[in-house]
């Protein structure tokens, strides 16, 4: 089960950078305009002219509009495509075709999950006892199938 889809993700990068690229240009031409019709815009000395002080926090601004949008392009065209997987899944079929009983139902229940579930929800997927599931693991661990790897307080199960 996936929590949030990384493209997802990348799109919404995208969305922030153009907001914040937007919201940059209006907010800075504002002040600027401000500036000038209040007559606080004359820069006698260097340091204090408002001027300055607006145009440098807007290059800012956009230097970080810019850096999210090339973050969220790059996380939209090079997240992990699913086709990564499809060479992995011939051999997951062949690996599920042999096995039987409990053994090949676990194995197919993480296989339908692209190759990665946490134990816990491989529990409630199998209707099987904590303690069956992790017998069945142990098995297929032994045979070189998959692993189990600790998130926190749980374990992700991976295929190999």
């Amino acid at each position: 089960m996936k929590f949030l889809n990384t493209r997802y993700l990348g799109v919404l990068i995208v969305i922030i950078s153009v907001v914040t690229a937007f919201t940059t240009f209006s907010l800075s031409s504002r002040m600027l305009k401000l500036i000038d019709e209040s007559g606080a815009g004359s820069c006698q000395s260097v340091g204090t002219c408002p001027h300055v002080t607006v145009i440098n926090y807007s290059y800012i601004f956009y230097t970080i509009s810019l850096a999210l949008f090339i973050i969220g392009t790059l996380i939209v065209f090079f997240e992990n495509k699913p086709e990564a997987i499809e060479p992995r899944k011939n051999e997951w079929d062949e690996n599920a075709g042999k096995l039987e009983g409990e053994e090949k139902i676990i194995y197919e229940i993480i296989k339908n999950s692209d190759g990665v579930i946490f134990q816990s929800q491989l529990v409630k997927k199998s209707n099987l006892t904590k303690v069956k599931v992790s017998r069945i693991l142990d098995s297929l661990e032994t045979k070189g199938l998959l692993e189990r790897r600790r998130r926190g307080m749980s374990n992700a199960v991976v295929l190999k």
